[in-house]
């Protein structure tokens, strides 16, 4: 056993816990040498950064307050930070939500759906909503934007905490549940034909006469709603059934956060290819299988809590969080009349109907063949300024939101595409082969990303930056990356004299990163791989002998910098 132990001390001098030292780690029973190299250059790794420490001047970090409303405490830090870099301890109000005058802008019926609801967090997230979901029922509509052919499809986003309202997803959903049905029952009939065709083939390979021929070729599965309930490989398979087509609309986000969580499900990158339409591949050792996808178009709507987010983009570099429209909410805790005099009357039945109406659309646009939407002069400069003022209003919020706010470009010519096409329903008309949005279009479908452009800045704070990690990448160091408590924020990179590798952080969460080190301590203690000489190269003995060395750090911080 190790004869001696350290306690590592946090903010305020709380004690954290128990864990190993280095010093007594040396002194145990002979490891072999690969593990003597191991904690002698960990050791000289912690000396050199002794030595930085005392160069470092950090104010003592506060206590993090749990807020009752679940973004107020995390939105404090970053984005109200000043260009000192120092968090405010203000919190930031909410961003509003769509204009009343946005609503007048809209098609009429699209109007008509979205006014089944109450005025607020409800009818906005049936409008997202909607729009995401007729996004990817047009394949044959698209544009040209900067120069690349692009179609309509939108990703969208809608948190708020339990029971708020976000249901209203569901009825969107059921917009375009018609057109699938149809394309699902015909897929399972041909399916039907193609398991009696392959009995007959495998009979006619029997006998004195023996066929020849090569078995039947299966069906195209052909659908609309894509199950986010899936894997990368299964995806594949669905879109190169539907030309790469389909829509994923679930409302609960863990669905998706769930698949992408495991190993032969990660599909997030996938995901981040088909909302700029670039090329997917995969590869299959069994049959030699390949399946290349050129042109992908998916539409993706998703409803979820604050937690969710998280566990879907953990950090604010993720490169799909810019893809999203978010939009979030909370809303006082009030009883509503659900008696059906409530004025609500049967949805159900209102939306079967508009889902006839929708697959009258679908029909007609795939019958006109292919269409290209365009602006006028006018409608380009309208969006080449909303694209100024919101890269103006992504740097004034103190956040990265460069990328977001380049891709919401993208973003709000699709959504007037939406609206040209919707339009062009209103007036009588079928899709020709040019769709020319109007500016009152424009203008609406500016407005529109700009409230989500403040609901995603509003986001973007809550969430941490990417981990900083020099050398090879370890989940250990990476989830105890450095931040300031309760905020998420991490401190500006400061170069420090004598540091070969660049920069470090100036701010450490001692809190964190201790209560880390003692639960990987406590799952493999270092003595007993210390004591038996069987400590390896294993992910696992790494991160336990880099306990001692962090157990060792935090105490020599802790003495500093108090």
């Amino acid at each position: 056993m190790l004869p001696a132990t350290a306690r590592c001390r946090g903010l305020g001098g709380a004690t954290h816990g128990l864990l190993p030292s280095p010093s007594s780690a040396t002194n145990a029973a002979s490891p072999r040498p690969t593990c003597r190299r191991m904690l002698l250059t960990g050791q000289r790794m912690i000396l050199r950064q002794r030595r930085f420490s005392a160069r470092f001047t950090a104010s003592t970090p506060g206590t993090a307050h749990h807020a009752r409303k679940p973004y107020v405490a995390a939105a404090t830090g970053r984005l109200n930070q000043g260009m000192q870099g120092a968090p405010s301890s203000s919190p930031v109000p909410m961003p509003g939500g769509i204009l009343a005058e946005t609503y007048q802008m809209l098609p009429i019926w699209l109007r008509k759906c979205c006014e089944q609801f109450s005025e607020g967090a409800e009818r906005d997230v049936m409008l997202l909503g909607t729009l995401t979901v007729l996004s990817g029922c047009f394949p044959t509509v698209k544009g040209i934007y900067d120069g690349a052919p692009v179609w309509l499809n939108l990703f969208s986003f809608v948190l708020a905490p339990a029971a708020s309202g976000k249901g209203a997803l569901t009825w969107a959903r059921k917009l375009a549940w018609p057109w699938h049905q149809q394309l699902a029952t015909a897929s399972k009939q041909a399916n039907d034909e193609y398991l009696v065709q392959l009995q007959e083939w495998k009979a006619s390979r029997k006998g004195k006469h023996a066929n020849s021929a090569p078995p039947p070729p299966a069906p195209p599965f052909r659908q609309l709603y894509i199950p986010a309930n899936n894997t990368a490989a299964a995806l594949m398979n669905a879109l190169a059934d539907n030309d790469g087509r389909g829509i994923i609309c679930e409302t609960e986000a863990d669905t998706l956060s769930g698949a992408l969580g495991q190993d032969f499900g990660n599909f997030s990158d996938l995901l981040r290819k088909a909302f700029h339409h670039e090329p997917l591949s995969l590869m299959r050792k069994t049959d030699r299988e390949q399946i290349d996808i050129t042109s992908p178009a998916i539409s993706l709507a998703l409803t979820g809590t604050p937690a969710q987010l998280r566990r879907l983009i953990p950090t604010a570099e993720d490169g799909l969080f810019s893809r999203f429209l978010f939009y979030t909410f909370e809303r006082p805790a009030v009883w509503r009349d659900v008696s059906p005099a409530g004025g609500r009357g049967n949805l159900g039945a209102f939306f079967d109907e508009q889902g006839k109406a929708v697959t009258r659309m679908m029909a007609a646009t795939a019958a006109s063949g292919n269409s290209t939407v365009e602006l006028s002069e006018r409608g380009w400069a309208m969006i080449n300024a909303a694209g100024n003022a919101g890269l103006v209003a992504a740097e004034a919020s103190g956040s990265d939101g460069a990328g977001l706010v380049f891709r919401l470009g993208l973003t709000t010519f699709r959504l007037a595409g939406v609206l040209a096409l919707l339009r062009c329903f209103e007036n009588g008309l079928e899709p020709r082969a040019v769709i020319l949005a109007s500016d009152e279009d424009v203008e609406a479908a500016i407005q529109i990303t700009n409230v989500c452009r403040a609901h995603a800045l509003y986001l973007l704070a809550t969430l941490p930056t990417a981990p900083y990690v020099r050398g090879k990448s370890s989940s250990f160091f990476q989830e105890s990356r450095p931040t300031s408590p309760g905020t998420g924020y991490v401190g500006p990179r400061q170069d420090v004299p004598g540091d070969r590798g660049g920069n470090r952080r100036a701010q450490i969460d001692h809190r964190q990163l201790a209560d880390k080190a003692q639960s990987v301590a406590s799952r493999r203690p270092l003595s007993r791989k210390l004591d038996s000489g069987r400590l390896g190269h294993s992910p696992s003995a790494l991160r336990n002998a880099a306990t001692c060395f962090i157990n060792d750090h935090l105490s020599f911080r802790s003495r500093h910098l108090s």
